[in-house]
C-alpha cells in the first residue's frame, strides 16, 4: 500500500464478465451489467429456477478520499418466495494469488424482483494495478456469480504556477506573492509602477508558487524538485537543484507549493527555473534587477570666460540601472562646493548645469570634479582676465626736482593679459616715508586688447595737484625729501627715486640725495632700502635677493654718504672688484669677498670706506682699520707678531658672519 500513497489518481474502470450464458460490461461512469447466467439455482421444493447477477462499478471521491463502489444486482424468474442469501465480493491482484479484499452481504431476494448489493471499497486498500473481482450468490457461493477486472492507475500529476516576488519591489512596495491565483505556468513579478520593470533587486528574493493537482483516486506526496540555471548555461545541472519537496496531494484535489529562491550571489539578469513532479515540469524565468547605478560625464557648457562673468559647466548624468533612483551630484573646484539632487528612471539620463562665479578666480586654466555615487568626471574651466603691466624700463620723469617746479612723468602700459580690459592708471608717490608709494587721485583710464601698449604720461603736476587728491593740504617739508614716485596699474607698478629740494643737492645729476658736507649741522636726510634698491636695480627692496638686500642694508647702514655722492654713485663691494680691479664676477652669482687675494680685499674694503662719511654699520674692518684700534698705530708700524694678531681679528670677524643672508659671500644664490 506504500506505492498507493505516493500516487495521485485512480481511474477506475469495471468490467463485468457473464459467467455461463451472458456477458455484460461495466463502464467507469456506473451503468447497469445485465447477465443471464444459465445456472440452475434451486428452491425450497428442487426446482430449478434461472437465477440472474450482474454488476456495476463507479468511483465515488468525497472529502479528498476515493472508494471503488461496485453494484451487483440479483434477480430472477425462478424466485416464487422472498428468501435469505449470501452476496459475495472478492477482489484479487489479475495475476493471481490470494484475494486481496472479500467482503459479503445477507440479503433478502423477493419473487419478481430485483435486489440490488452494493460494495465500496476504498482506492488507498487496492493500490494501483488491475484486479480481478467475483460477484457469488449463495453461501458457497455457487448460485450464481459473475466476475471481471477493475484497473486502478497510479495517474499522472498536472502542475502550473509562476514566480513572484517575496522581497518588497524595486521601488520598495509591498507585493502580492499570488497566494490566491497561482494561474498558468508563466513569469509575472508584480511591478504595477511602470517605471519599474518586472523583477527583484539582488539579494532579494523570488519565490516560485506552483499548483500540484492530484487527477485520480489516490493521495499522494509526489516529489517536487525545483532547478535554477544559475550558470545561465541553457541546461539544469544537479548542483543547481534549490529544494526537494513531498507535498500531500488529495486524491481529485491540488496542493500548494512555494519554493523561495534566494539570488545572493546572482548577477542582474534573466534566469530560467524548472519544477519538476513526477513526470511533469514546469518551467519560467525571473530577472534580477540591475539596481539603480548614476554614471556622469562632461556635457559642455561655457568653460571659457573673462574672469568676474560666470561660466557654465554641465554634465549628463545617468542612471544605468533599472530602477529609479536619487543620488546628490556635486560639483568641487577652486575651494567651492556645488550641490544638486538628482532623481531619475531606470535607464533614464539628465544634463544639469552649474553656474560657477569667476569674480575671486585668477587668470588661469581650472580643473573641477563632478561626481555622482562612485563616478566622477573633470571638467576644464579657463579664466581670461586683462594684465596691466607697467613696462618699468619705461619710465620718464626728473630724478630731481626743485620745490615749486612741475611734474611730468609717464610710462608704458602693456596689457599681458589674454582678455580685453579697462583699468585706471594711477600717479603715485611715497611722501610719507613709508616705502608704498600713494595715489592722490590723479588718474587716468586705459583700455587694451590683449599684447597691447600705450605710454600714459602725467604733466603739469604741482604741490596743489597733489594736495587735491589728500585728505589734508600739503606742505612744503612735505614734499621735500627723497621719494619713491611713478605709475602705477591694477597689477604692477613702474617706479623711480625722485629727490624734492629747495637747491640742487651734490651729485644731483645722478639723481637721489644722501649727500651733504654735514658742515652746517643740519640733519643729514638718510634713503631708505627701498629707494637704494630702485635707484641701483630699479626693484623694490623685497624684490631683491637675500645676498643684495644685505648689501643694500650695509649702504643704508652707512649713510651719509661721502660729499657729492648719491645713491647711485655708492658702490658695493662687488661692484668695486668688478668695475675697478677688473675681478670677474657675473653679477648674478654669489660674490665670494674672503675668496679674494687678502691684500686685495684691504684695497676693495678702503675703497667702500671712502664712500661713507661715518663708521657706523661698517661691517668689515680693514687691516689699518683694527690695528688702530687695538694697537693706536697703522698696520705697516706693527711687529709681525702684532701684524699676526691683527690678520687673524681681521679673519674673525668674516666667520662671525660668514653665511649671513645679508653678508656680500654668503650662500644666498637668488638673483638680485
Amino acid at each position: 500500500m506504500a506505492l498507493a500513497s505516493k500516487q495521485a489518481v485512480l481511474l477506475v474502470v469495471a468490467l463485468a464478465t457473464a459467467v455461463g450464458a451472458g456477458v455484460a460490461a461495466v463502464g467507469s461512469t456506473g451503468g447497469d451489467v445485465g447477465a443471464d447466467i444459465g445456472d440452475a439455482v434451486g428452491t425450497e421444493d428442487g426446482a430449478e429456477v434461472p437465477l440472474s447477477v450482474g454488476a456495476t462499478a463507479e468511483t465515488v471521491r468525497e472529502d479528498g478520499t476515493a472508494s471503488v463502489v461496485i453494484e451487483a444486482t440479483v434477480g430472477g424468474e425462478g424466485i416464487d418466495s422472498r428468501r435469505t442469501d449470501t452476496v459475495t465480493l472478492s477482489l484479487r491482484a489479475e495475476e493471481g494469488g490470494e484475494p486481496a479484499v472479500t467482503r459479503d452481504r445477507r440479503v433478502t431476494l423477493r419473487p419478481g424482483a430485483e435486489t440490488v448489493v452494493s460494495f465500496a471499497v476504498p482506492a488507498d486498500e487496492l493500490g494501483p494495478g488491475t484486479w480481478r473481482y467475483v460477484v457469488a450468490v449463495g453461501d458457497d457461493g455457487t448460485a450464481a456469480s459473475t466476475d471481471g477486472t477493475v484497473s486502478v492507475s497510479a495517474g499522472t500529476y498536472a502542475v502550473d504556477g509562476r514566480a513572484v516576488m517575496e522581497s518588497p519591489r524595486a521601488d520598495g512596495s509591498a507585493v502580492d506573492d499570488g497566494a490566491a491565483d497561482a494561474g498558468p505556468a508563466r513569469r509575472r513579478l508584480s511591478a504595477p509602477d511602470p517605471d519599474v520593470p518586472p523583477g527583484v533587486l539582488p539579494g532579494g528574493g523570488v519565490v516560485v508558487v506552483a499548483s500540484v493537482a492530484n487527477d485520480g483516486d489516490l493521495p499522494g506526496e509526489p516529489q517536487v524538485r525545483l532547478f535554477v540555471d544559475r550558470d545561465r548555461d541553457g541546461s539544469f545541472d544537479e548542483s543547481e537543484a534549490v529544494t526537494t519537496r513531498y507535498p500531500t496531494v488529495p486524491a481529485g484535489g491540488e496542493a500548494r507549493v512555494r519554493i523561495p529562491v534566494s539570488t545572493a550571489g546572482l548577477e542582474p539578469g534573466t534566469y530560467a527555473y524548472r519544477l519538476d513532479v513526477g513526470d511533469r515540469s514546469l518551467e519560467g524565468t525571473f530577472t534580477v534587477l540591475e539596481p539603480a547605478s548614476f554614471r556622469v560625464e562632461p556635457a559642455g557648457g561655457t568653460a571659457d570666460v573673462v574672469r568676474g562673468e560666470n561660466a557654465t559647466l554641465s554634465v549628463r548624468v545617468s542612471n544605468v540601472g533599472q530602477v529609479p533612483g536619487e543620488r546628490t551630484l556635486t560639483l568641487a573646484g577652486h575651494n567651492d562646493t556645488l550641490a544638486r539632487n538628482v532623481s531619475l528612471r531606470g535607464n533614464e539620463s539628465a544634463t544639469l548645469s552649474f553656474a560657477v562665479d569667476t569674480a575671486d578666480h585668477a587668470r588661469g586654466n581650472y580643473t573641477y570634479e563632478a561626481a555622482v555615487g562612485n563616478d566622477t568626471a573633470s571638467l576644464d574651466l579657463r579664466v581670461r582676465d586683462a594684465r596691466f603691466e607697467m613696462l618699468g624700463y619705461s619710465l620718464r620723469g626728473p630724478e630731481v626736482l626743485t620745490l615749486g617746479e612741475e611734474l611730468t612723468v609717464s610710462a608704458r602700459v602693456k596689457n599681458t593679459g589674454d582678455a580685453n580690459g579697462t583699468q585706471t592708471i594711477r600717479l603715485v608717490i611715497d611722501l610719507d616715508d613709508d616705502d608704498e608709494p600713494e595715489g592722490y587721485n590723479v588718474t587716468r583710464e586705459v583700455t587694451l586688447a590683449p599684447g597691447e601698449e600705450t605710454r600714459v604720461t602725467f604733466e603739469g603736476i604741482t604741490r596743489e595737484t597733489l594736495s587735491a587728491g589728500s585728505d589734508r593740504a600739503l606742505s612744503a617739508n612735505d614734499m621735500l625729501g627723497t621719494h619713491i614716485y611713478g605709475l602705477a596699474s591694477d597689477d604692477t607698478a613702474a617706479t623711480g627715486v625722485l629727490v624734492i629740494e629747495n637747491r640742487p643737492t651734490y651729485g644731483a645729476s645722478s639723481g637721489g640725495s644722501g649727500g651733504s658736507d654735514g658742515g652746517d649741522g643740519d640733519e643729514v636726510e638718510r634713503v631708505s632700502r627701498d629707494e637704494i634698491a630702485q635707484e641701483k636695480y630699479g626693484l623694490d627692496y623685497d624684490e631683491v635677493s637675500a645676498e643684495t638686500q644685505g648689501q643694500i642694508d650695509e649702504i643704508y647702514e652707512r649713510q651719509p654718504f661721502a660729499e657729492g655722492l648719491a645713491v647711485t654713485d655708492v658702490l658695493t663691494r662687488e661692484e668695486i672688484a668688478r668695475e675697478r680691479y677688473g675681478v670677474d664676477v657675473d653679477p648674478w652669482e654669489d660674490f665670494e669677498f674672503t675668496a679674494l687675494d687678502v691684500e686685495l680685499q684691504q684695497e676693495i674694503e678702503a675703497d667702500f670706506d671712502a664712500q661713507f662719511r661715518s663708521d657706523a654699520g661698517d661691517r668689515v674692518e680693514s687691516w689699518d682699520e683694527i690695528a688702530r684700534a687695538e694697537y693706536g698705530a697703522p698696520y705697516e708700524e706693527l711687529s709681525s707678531e702684532n701684524q699676526s694678531d691683527v690678520r687673524q681679528r681681521y679673519r674673525d670677524q668674516f666667520d662671525e658672519w660668514h653665511g649671513d643672508s645679508g653678508s656680500e659671500d654668503g650662500s644666498d644664490d637668488s638673483d638680485t
